[in-house]
């Protein structure tokens, strides 16, 4: 099948998508705005009227479910656009969602609890069976109520140990990585352009969350260190596992950084202010996610890479969005706001 058969459509629709995505300049405006009601106004003007208008309430949280939602339903749109080993890819991506709806309700099982407030559910996500899952008595027939999704097998592996450790550390790591290791092994089944273009983002895309895994352990499980390098995600893109071995031991983690986006690691910071360094990471990793989301719109016309960059864009647009919901919630200053954002 030709690029343009396989492409032409998805491409066409993502291209129109892209010109859609809030600007430096809407940004900027909805930072500057007075209150979140004001805020909630003019993104009606700039997009998601339709959303705020269902809007029941004006919660954090129930605003939060509905951006996720509209994040949920724009993947969903470029999935059933995309053909072949593209689409099945898009699919893994949008199962990352259902990866944390079963983390929160996993969370909950493990304290007894008997709700969930955060879970998302819409068409395109499975549904799932929230009061069995809570009730179960074992993680593994907690698990049967998710066999339809394609981390179950790795979940069952991971819990073997449940008893003993009573920590839900293992399982989570090992969700993310059976999904990163399915994308992964779907793209054997792309053209080599296409094949690079999504190992190079997901490869770049697992060093930014291997990262995340290295500031975690150094400041929850330097204790476990032997146990906890499991977590390290295979196939990063420029990050070896001796390098991030050495960073969890005690290097330095904007060592790391500057490897994945040569001049665009932020300044040092002691390791004593972890909760600045975290926020500084996670600026980072989005920073970094969204340059490489561009540049694949613009080096590979009719290719695999408008897909996944509109892929990444919107999922940073949602996280931009909800950023600022939550600034204004706090009364934060535009000053405050603007470098929580990227764009």
């Amino acid at each position: 099948m030709s690029s343009v058969a396989t492409y032409g459509l998805v491409n066409a629709r993502v291209h129109a998508k892209r010109s859609s995505l809030l600007t430096a300049s809407g940004y900027k405006a909805l930072a500057a705005a007075i209150d979140l009601p004001e805020t909630l106004n003019l993104l009606s003007r700039f997009k998601y009227k339709t959303m705020i208008e269902r809007a029941r309430d004006l919660s954090i949280e129930s605003l939060e479910r509905l951006l996720i939602r509209e994040e949920v339903r724009q993947i969903l749109e470029i999935k059933n656009s995309s053909r072949g080993p593209a689409r099945e890819i898009i699919a893994l991506m949008l199962a990352r969602i259902d990866a944390e709806n079963i983390k929160s309700i996993l969370r909950a099982w493990q304290k007894h609890e008997k709700t969930v407030s955060d879970v998302i559910e819409c068409p395109g996500l499975v549904l799932l069976p929230v009061a069995n899952m809570l009730a179960a008595p074992t993680p593994a027939k907690f698990a049967e109520y998710f066999a339809m999704l394609p981390f179950q097998g790795a979940f069952l592996k991971a819990t073997q140990d449940f008893d003993r450790r009573r920590s839900l550390f293992d399982i989570e790591v090992a969700i993310d990585k059976s999904l990163y290791e399915d994308v992964w092994n779907l793209t054997a089944r792309l053209n080599k352009t296409d094949q690079n273009i999504v190992r190079r983002m997901v490869g770049i895309e697992i060093d930014l969350k291997n990262l995340d895994w290295v500031a975690r352990i150094r400041k929850y499980y330097l204790a476990q260190i032997s146990l906890t390098e499991n977590s390290l995600i295979p196939n990063g893109f420029r990050l070896p596992y001796t390098t991030l071995r050495k960073m969890i031991a005690g290097g330095s983690l904007e060592d790391g950084l500057d490897k994945i986006m040569p001049g665009l690691a932020p300044t040092a910071a002691p390791d004593s202010d972890q909760i600045m360094a975290l926020d500084r990471l996670e600026q980072f990793l989005n920073q970094a996610l969204f340059h490489e989301a561009n540049r694949l719109f613009l080096e590979y016309p009719l290719s695999i890479g408008s897909t996944i960059g509109y892929y990444f864009l919107i999922r940073i647009e949602s996280r931009n969005i909800r950023t600022i919901i939550n600034s204004k919630y706090y009364k934060l200053t535009p000053q405050a706001i603007l470098p929580r954002l990227v764009y």
